[in-house]
C-alpha cells in the first residue's frame, strides 16, 4: 500500500471512529443533561485517542517520524502566532461566505459555552482540538503525503481536514487553514 493510500485509509478510519464515538456518546447515561463542553471533551477523547493509537500502529513507523515532532525555534513559534493572528480576518471572511449558503451551527454551540466552566470551554474549543487535530491531520495524514510535492500534499491534507469537520459551513475555512497549516509544518 502506498503512503498516499495509507493517508486515505487513515481518513476512512477517522470517519468510522467519528461515527462510532458519536454513537457511544448517546449511550452515556444522562448525556443530554451533562455540561455541553464536558460532553464535547469526552466525545473528542473517544474519537482521537483510539484513532491516533490505531493509526500509529498501522503506520509501522516511529511515532516521532509519523507525527513529525521536531524541535521548533523560538522565532518559528513567534512567527506562527503572528501568522494565526494575521489570517484570522481571512478565515472569518471565508466563514461568513459559507454562512451565506449553510447555517452556522457552530456559533450556536459556542453560545452554549457561556454556561460552562471556563476550563471546560477552553479545553473543548481550543486545547483538545488544537493538539489532536494537529497530531492527526498535520502529523499522521500529512506525513503519509510527504513523497508528493508540498502543493499536492497540502491540498490533499487540507481537503481531508475540511471534510473531517463534517460540516459544510466549516469546510471552506478549514480547507484553507489546513493547506496553510501544512506549509507551516513543512517549514518547521
Amino acid at each position: 500500500m502506498t503512503r498516499v493510500n495509507k493517508s486515505y485509509l487513515f481518513f476512512i478510519i477517522f470517519t468510522i471512529i467519528f461515527f462510532v464515538s458519536n454513537f457511544l456518546m448517546v449511550l452515556i447515561p444522562n448525556a443530554y443533561s451533562m455540561d455541553i463542553m464536558l460532553y464535547n471533551i469526552i466525545g473528542q477523547m473517544l474519537l482521537f485517542i483510539p484513532l491516533i493509537l490505531i493509526c500509529l500502529m498501522a503506520a509501522k513507523e516511529s511515532p516521532k517520524n509519523i507525527l513529525m515532532i521536531n524541535k521548533i525555534s523560538f522565532l518559528d513559534v513567534i512567527l506562527s502566532i503572528l501568522l494565526a493572528i494575521a489570517i484570522e480576518p481571512a478565515m472569518t471572511l471565508l466563514s461568513i461566505l459559507s454562512t451565506l449558503i449553510f447555517p452556522n451551527d457552530i456559533s450556536e454551540y459556542l453560545y452554549q459555552a457561556i454556561d460552562s466552566p471556563l476550563i471546560y470551554s477552553v479545553l473543548a474549543v481550543a486545547v483538545i482540538p488544537a493538539i489532536f487535530e494537529e497530531l492527526f491531520f498535520r502529523g499522521i495524514i500529512f506525513s503519509q503525503l510527504k513523497n508528493l510535492s508540498l502543493k499536492k500534499a497540502s491540498i490533499i491534507a487540507g481537503l481531508l481536514f475540511g471534510l473531517g469537520h463534517f460540516n459544510p459551513q466549516q469546510f471552506l475555512y478549514a480547507f484553507a487553514m489546513g493547506i496553510l497549516a501544512c506549509a507551516v509544518v513543512y517549514r518547521t
